[in-house]
């Protein structure tokens, strides 16, 4: 029995110098990897000194640069003042200085007479006193229907809706919510007795708009989309709902 017993603290030792191998395997690694790190640490540091020096030594001679551009700045300012000099003294001629200023003089006058023939053109009246008139509000039926055959011709010119809304500073949508007034006077006018007389004093000229529009049937409607495909008349839609 006892032949049996003695063996148990052998095999009860073998962990622990298994454990003890596995920490020494262990502080031998850190170790080297702590080895491994200080030299890379050294050769860091020996690269920043490096980079250093190349830094330092960049930073003079760039100031070196500098300093030799700015002493060699004064030389082509010398340069130029000797230039004026000398084109002052050709100035100081009595022929060349009178020749120069009747020569302003002359080029001054012509110019002045320019803008003279230009300020007293027909044309630019003309022209200023449409764009005058197109920026005023429309306040009956007949002068919506004035402005939408303007546009209307301007359109036919032109091509182009945008363009002919731009030309006479119109807004596009403006102009939508009174069109049902223009078609109605120009493509059924006899249906102007159901609607009666805009009253500026009972109504707004958006709400007699839409009473034209309501008072446009199927038939008339039908003559203003054959009228607006062959551009007789603007093609825009409307901005009321039945």
């Amino acid at each position: 029995m006892n032949s049996r017993r003695r063996p148990e603290p052998a095999e009860a030792a073998s962990p622990t110098a298994a454990l003890m191998n596995g920490v020494r395997a262990q502080l031998h690694l850190a170790l080297e990897r702590n080895s491994w790190l200080q030299k890379r640490i050294e050769d860091l540091e020996e690269e920043r000194d490096f980079l250093r020096c190349q830094l330092d030594k960049f930073i003079s001679s760039a100031r070196l640069d500098t300093d030799d551009h700015c002493r060699g700045k004064p030389g082509p300012r010398r340069v130029e003042g000797d230039g004026r000099g000398g084109t002052g003294g050709e100035a100081s001629d009595p022929e060349s200085a009178a020749s120069s200023l009747s020569g302003a003089s002359e080029e001054g006058s012509t110019v002045e007479r320019k803008r003279q023939k230009q300020k007293g053109s027909p044309g630019r009246r003309r022209f200023g006193k449409p764009k005058a008139r197109e920026r005023q509000r429309v306040k009956d039926a007949d002068g919506v229907l004035c402005r939408y055959k303007k546009i209307l011709g301007t359109f036919q010119k032109l091509k182009s809706m945008s363009r002919a809304f731009e030309h006479h500073r119109v807004d596009r949508n403006t102009v939508a919510l009174t069109t049902p007034i223009a078609e109605l006077l120009i493509v059924a006018p006899e249906k102007l007795a159901e609607v009666g007389e805009f009253d500026p004093s009972k109504e707004r000229l958006l709400e007699y708009s839409r009473r034209c529009f309501l008072a446009l049937d199927e038939e008339t409607l039908k003559k203003v989309q054959a009228l607006k495909k062959s551009k007789l008349l603007l093609p825009i839609t409307y901005r009321f709902k039945r």
